[in-house]
């Protein structure tokens, strides 16, 4: 792509790009089908042999037990369709049963299956989404204060345009500063590998170098549209897909 000859910046994608792109990555990449890697005879034959365990199990087995089954049931369908060449990405509504109960193991439980814990088990505990979606603002939010006069005073302006797939439509500046706490928080505390730490790095690299290829006052925006677009969702948002490549 040609470079922009006032100020030697690439001429700015649109958000019709961010669509396309977004478009050809989840048929080639994301939800494409592969080869079959295993038979299918045989591999039915175990997928048979799993799930006839995991139902003797769950139909004389205590509630734990019955758990066990469900996990196990859940891992070896999964299996079966992942070596007939179905995308594991495709799986994850199938998967997002067996994260509830692991959370259940630990004492929590997952968002999508119940509001708070309960008595005993203390207050509501953060969805890692939820973390990476708090990493998300706290970069948009650091680096919009950073490339604005009293930008901290000035985030709510941020915050109106954070709009979207991955930031929802609800987010305020009380949202964005909370968020900036927070990362700050564990990062003086050194706990780098966080969730809510990483994913703000991660970000803060991506609107970098949206920055240095097509400006800072377009940055937010490729950056915005980079989330809402190209991040594959469970709940909000998937930091894993931040690690990529800008679009250009």
């Amino acid at each position: 792509m040609g470079t922009d000859t006032a100020d030697g910046l690439l001429p700015m994608p649109t958000e019709a790009d961010f669509k396309a792109a977004a478009a050809e990555v989840r048929a080639t990449h994301w939800y494409a089908r592969g080869p079959a890697k295993l038979g299918v005879r045989a591999t039915l034959d175990q997928l048979h042999a799993k799930l006839t365990t995991s139902t003797e199990l769950y139909e004389t087995g205590g509630l734990d037990d019955q758990r066990y089954a469900v996990v196990d049931a859940l891992n070896a369908i999964q299996e079966f369709l992942i070596g007939q060449g179905f995308n594991p990405n495709v799986l994850k509504p199938a998967h997002r049963p067996i994260e509830a109960l692991v959370e259940q193991y630990n004492n929590g439980l997952d968002p999508m299956f119940a509001e708070r814990r309960n008595e005993q088990g203390g207050r509501q505990r953060t969805s890692p989404d939820e973390q990476h979606r708090t990493g998300a603002l706290a970069a948009m939010a650091q680096f919009w204060i950073e490339i604005h006069p009293r930008g901290d005073q000035q985030l709510a302006e941020a915050a109106r345009r954070l709009r979207g797939r991955f930031f929802g439509s609800d987010i305020d500046a009380d949202d964005l500063l909370t968020a900036r706490k927070k990362a700050s928080k564990h990062r003086r505390a050194k706990q780098f590998d966080h969730p809510i730490v990483y994913t703000a790095m991660s970000v803060r690299r991506m609107i970098d170098g949206y920055a240095a290829d097509y400006g800072p006052a377009k940055a937010v925006t490729l950056a915005i549209w980079h989330l809402n677009y190209l991040a594959p969702a469970t709940e909000t948002g998937n930091w894993q897909t931040i690690k990529g490549e800008p679009v250009k």
